[in-house]
């Protein structure tokens, strides 16, 4: 017979063998198949142990020290610094000189320079730096060396004062160029302060206007 008659005698067996199938996927695997594949994976890829596991292994030797049980630890005592006014200051007062606002006083650098006669008025040299004598007469001693300078400074002074003469002013320069110290002007005031003090009463760095810290206001003595 065939198909074409209505005999399909293998439908039956297709339909059963299906069902089966789908039985045995949904059955779980035997014991010992189960063991296998255990033992393959754990073979194949070994578990690492976890990070709970590695810390409570290093920490395993650790004891504890019960004389610092109950030690609390200090807390840091934070105290309030205090701001420089000093430096708050000098910034300000350099903002104002630069504005020009306000003028560098030449007392408050370290070029400065001031003496006085033991005995003589002490607010002398501030008095002379300040400009209250006229000047009457002065000398330059650029381009002189300092045996050269000796000579012309102690024959000034001297003159000065043979001539009555109250103030005068030697230009000595800053020394800017000398290797060192200015050469001038350390031997200047030396020498006002040694051998030419018998006619010096006081000196001072010149104002600004003057020459200032290039040139002295030399205080005569009175004859």
């Amino acid at each position: 017979m065939s198909d074409q008659d209505g005999y399909r005698p293998f439908e039956g067996l297709k339909k059963s063998i299906k069902k089966k199938k789908k039985e045995a996927a949904k059955k779980p695997a035997p014991q010992h198949a189960q063991k296998i594949a255990l033992s393959a994976k754990s073979e194949l890829a070994p578990v690492s142990p976890s990070d709970e596991e590695l810390f409570m292994q290093a920490m395993s030797d650790v004891k504890e020290i019960k004389e610092f049980r109950h030690i609390a630890p200090k807390k840091p005592s934070l105290k309030p610094v205090a701001p420089d006014r000093g430096e708050d200051e000098t910034i300000t007062e350099l903002l104002k000189i630069v504005r020009k606002q306000s003028r560098i006083r030449l007392s408050d650098t370290s070029e400065y320079s001031e003496w006085t006669f033991p005995g003589a008025r002490v607010d002398l040299t501030e008095r002379l730096h300040g400009g209250e004598f006229s000047v009457q007469a002065e000398i330059d001693l650029h381009g002189l060396t300092e045996e050269e300078a000796w000579l012309e400074v102690s024959g000034f002074i001297e003159n000065a004062r043979k001539a009555g003469l109250r103030c005068v002013k030697v230009i000595h320069g800053r020394g800017l160029k000398s290797p060192g110290k200015p050469v001038l002007k350390g031997a200047l005031h030396r020498w006002l302060k040694g051998q030419l003090s018998k006619y010096v009463l006081a000196y001072s760095t010149a104002r600004a206007c003057d020459g200032g810290l290039g040139a002295t206001y030399v205080m005569l003595k009175i004859k």
